[in-house]
């Protein structure tokens, strides 16, 4: 039987964080914390920060870092948002690769040995990408999420290879909720943009592919809960809300990474950027 444990070609082992902000969440922690440990290679670290919850969130928290050592529990003493919350948890980092776990979210068996394996394969690669599962608030699957224009083949898709694939299918980007970073590169981008409150996932996937590539499978590894008292639903809901956050990402695509996102993939994505919409007649309550 082969080891969990990913090893690059150098023999290097390959570290993994787990970040997960948490703003009151209870009623689906334990699910989402559960699903972190229970994996087949767990993460070296598994960082948790409560951001001054009003529930029982830190209670239920506490009682899984009193069992886990792997968990290190921080507790924000005012609310900060999600966004500063998560950069401040890159920062606190010290793994080779960080996966961003929502609390409301959970993961499936076997992703984190699956995508770890890979990322050992192609060590230079961006970030790991998969396919998820929309899932609704009392967690019955609706269906998968799928990209468009990717392909159905595991393996390591180049920066060109990328951009053609954006390019022939109007936009093709990746399920942000499944994407594991190499943590120097999200630091190299600064993190999380604070000039957007949506499409920070699009936005810093955009960039990195562009970069260095991305590792990819297939295969739907993530639950991601729509519900709508959601960050996410309060601009899934609001067209206008959408467009201008939308207008907002493809003017800092436009104003810092021109060089390396051609201009026609910044037009198809812009023209097929409301796609989201279509979410609030199927998967919100």
């Amino acid at each position: 039987m082969k080891s969990a444990v990913p090893i690059t070609a150098t023999g290097k082992k390959l570290t993994l964080s787990v970040l997960m902000p948490n703003y009151n969440c209870a009623r689906y922690i334990s699910e989402a914390i559960e699903s972190i440990l229970n994996q087949s290679c767990p993460p070296d670290e598994f960082i948790i920060c409560d951001d001054a919850s009003t529930d029982n969130s830190v209670e239920i928290i506490q009682t899984y870092a009193q069992r886990h050592p792997v968990i290190k529990f921080i507790r924000n003493e005012t609310n900060i948002g999600a966004f500063d919350t998560f950069n401040n948890m890159i920062n606190i980092a010290a793994s080779d690769y960080v996966y961003g776990a929502p609390s409301d979210n959970y993961i499936l068996p076997g992703f984190f040995e699956k995508a770890m394996r890979l990322l050992a394969k192609y060590p230079d690669t961006g970030l790991f990408a998969a396919f998820a599962y929309a899932i609704n608030v009392k967690g019955r699957r609706i269906e998968v999420q799928y990209s468009p224009g990717m392909t159905t083949k595991t393996g390591f898709i180049t920066p060109e290879g990328m951009l053609a694939i954006m390019t022939q299918a109007g936009c093709g980007m990746l399920n942000g909720n499944t994407f594991i970073f190499k943590r120097i590169h999200l630091i190299e981008c600064g993190g999380v943009s604070k000039e957007l409150q949506y499409y920070n996932d699009v936005l810093l996937g955009f960039v990195i592919i562009a970069k260095h590539g991305v590792c990819f499978i297939p295969e739907p590894f993530v639950c991601v809960r729509y519900r709508s008292e959601s960050l996410s639903a309060k601009y899934q809901l609001n067209t206008a809300l959408m467009k201008e956050e939308a207008a907002k990402m493809l003017h800092i695509m436009q104003r810092s990474y021109s060089d390396i996102i051609p201009a026609e993939i910044l037009d198809a994505y812009g023209k097929n950027v409301y796609y989201d919409i279509y979410f609030q007649s199927i998967y919100f309550p």
